[in-house]
C-alpha cells in the first residue's frame, strides 16, 4: 500500500548539506496544486541555513493570497470591499448597501482598527471596538462596523492569514414592541 500523500501545506523532514560555512537545508514541499516540490535554502550555519528554508516554507503555504498576519487590517478592508464593489457590479449586491458599508469602512472602522494587524485583532480587541462604536454612535453604527468586520476577517480567513474567523459577538438591540404586546392598531 502506498504512503498517503502530504497535507497541502506542509513539507517532510529537512535535511542539510554542505561544509564549514556554506550549507543547503533541503525539504520536499507539497505545493497549493498538490505537486510536491523540493525547495531549498542555503546559509553560512546549519541554523542559518534550516531557518531560511522554515521562513521560506511558511510563506510558499501562502503563495498568491498577499494577505498574511502581519498585514494591516485597512490594507484587507480595502482588499475586501473591492470584492464588494464586484459584487455590484455582477448584480449580487445592492449600490446602496455598498455605499453604507464603505462610509461605516472609510469614517468607522479604518480609524479605529485599521492600523492593527490581523494576527493583533483578536475577539476581545475587536469586541471592545464595537463596544466602544456603539457607546458613541448607537447600536445601528455598532452593528454595522460588526458587519464590515465579519467581512474584513472573513476574506483574512479565507486567505489563511488567521485560523478560526474571530469577530465581535452579536449584541442584542432593545426589542422593539410587536403589535401582540400592544394590541391591534386603531383603523
Amino acid at each position: 500500500m502506498p504512503r498517503p500523500p502530504m497535507p497541502v501545506g506542509t513539507y517532510g523532514h529537512i535535511r542539510v548539506q554542505g561544509t564549514k560555512g556554506k550549507y543547503r537545508a533541503i525539504a520536499l514541499f507539497r505545493d497549493l496544486d498538490g505537486k510536491t516540490r523540493q525547495v531549498e535554502r542555503g546559509g553560512t550555519t546549519k541554523v542559518q541555513a534550516t531557518d531560511a528554508l522554515k521562513l521560506a516554507l511558511r510563506d510558499r503555504a501562502r503563495l498568491g493570497t498577499g494577505i498574511t498576519e502581519e498585514t494591516r487590517l485597512e490594507e484587507v478592508a480595502s482588499l475586501w470591499f473591492a470584492s464588494v464593489e464586484r459584487a455590484v457590479e455582477a448584480g449580487e449586491r445592492s449600490p446602496g448597501t455598498a455605499e453604507l458599508y464603505r462610509r461605516q469602512m472609510e469614517s468607522v472602522v479604518v480609524p479605529g482598527v485599521g492600523s492593527l494587524r490581523v494576527r493583533e485583532a483578536t475577539v476581545p480587541v475587536l469586541d471592545s471596538f464595537v463596544q466602544t462604536v456603539r457607546a458613541r454612535r448607537g447600536p445601528a453604527a455598532a452593528k454595522l462596523a460588526r458587519s464590515v468586520l465579519s467581512g474584513v476577517m472573513g476574506l483574512a480567513v479565507r486567505h489563511g492569514a488567521v485560523r478560526l474567523q474571530p469577530g465581535p459577538r452579536p449584541q442584542p438591540g432593545p426589542r422593539r414592541p410587536t403589535e401582540a404586546d400592544t394590541g391591534p392598531h386603531p383603523r
